[in-house]
């Protein structure tokens, strides 16, 4: 399954909407007199909290385009050799109308701007 896409944005929604149904559905019939009712029962909050967070992520992901693949997503790609940016000073006049700075500007560029 992609990453981005229709698919992944229906199994997460569809996901999203039957935790809380599910912990509603699930709220009374939890024993009343057990040791774990109150992990059970924060549980099933924690989980549909948790399907809505996703849910939004993926919505945000698939119109932002964040992460593309889930390789990117887990940064097991392989990385790109990055070369170092130089600074150069430019010792053009800047025309400013509320600075009163007389130092030349700096500009820094990376090296394939060269």
């Amino acid at each position: 399954m992609s990453l981005l896409g229709l698919p992944l944005l229906l199994v997460l929604g569809c996901i999203a909407v039957a935790l809380p149904l599910l912990t509603v559905l699930l709220w009374r019939r939890t024993p009343v007199s057990g040791p774990l009712i109150g992990a059970r029962r924060w549980g099933l909050v924690v989980a549909s909290q948790l399907a809505a967070v996703l849910l939004v992520a993926a919505i945000a992901n698939d119109y932002g385009y964040f992460y593309g693949s889930w390789s990117d997503l887990s940064a097991q790609f392989q990385p790109t050799t990055t070369r170092s940016a130089t600074t150069v000073a430019v010792n053009s006049p800047v025309v400013r109308t509320s600075s009163t700075a007389t130092s030349p500007s700096v500009l820094h560029l990376p090296m394939s701007a060269w």
